[in-house]
């Protein structure tokens, strides 16, 4: 168990190559994650009200840089039961970055996410160059890159 634990958690170290790009890219489109200079991968779920806290910070860093080849993907763990809650979030707050829905949060428990907000910021090859990164810290790395 533990070396299995291991492995997952190597897999979304800092260097490492995001494990679910290739889901991200099949839920969105192909090759999208290559298309961005930097994005932030972000999981959440509809009742987490520090995750929605976070997005309303976030939305002026994306507002800033979308323009500039940054983009945000949310991967929401809601259940089925929950989607209304997911949709009137998303509608009522103006979320208007990528959404994909993991339902049940099946891909989030393949590479071990148990807290939220988890964050990771990509870079266009879908490299990890950083881990939960915060929304002020990540305006300022986009400012300087």
């Amino acid at each position: 168990y533990l070396d299995s634990f291991l492995v997952k958690e190597k897999s979304k170290a800092v260097g490492s190559l995001f494990p679910l790009a290739d889901y991200i890219n099949l839920n969105i489109s192909e090759h999208y994650l290559q298309s961005n200079k930097f994005t932030l991968v972000d999981f959440w779920f509809a009742k987490c009200r520090p995750c929605i806290g976070q997005y309303d910070l976030l939305k002026n860093v994306y507002k800033e840089n979308k323009e500039r080849g940054f983009d945000i993907v949310a991967i929401s763990i809601d259940k089925q039961s929950e989607l209304q809650e997911y949709e009137k979030i998303i509608n009522q707050n103006e979320y208007s970055w990528k959404q994909v829905l993991d339902t049940g949060g099946v891909q989030t428990k393949i590479i071990n996410i148990l807290k939220f907000p988890t964050n990771f910021l990509l870079d266009s090859s879908g490299k990890i160059i950083a881990i939960d990164i915060k929304p002020y810290v990540l305006e300022d790395f986009l400012k300087n890159n």
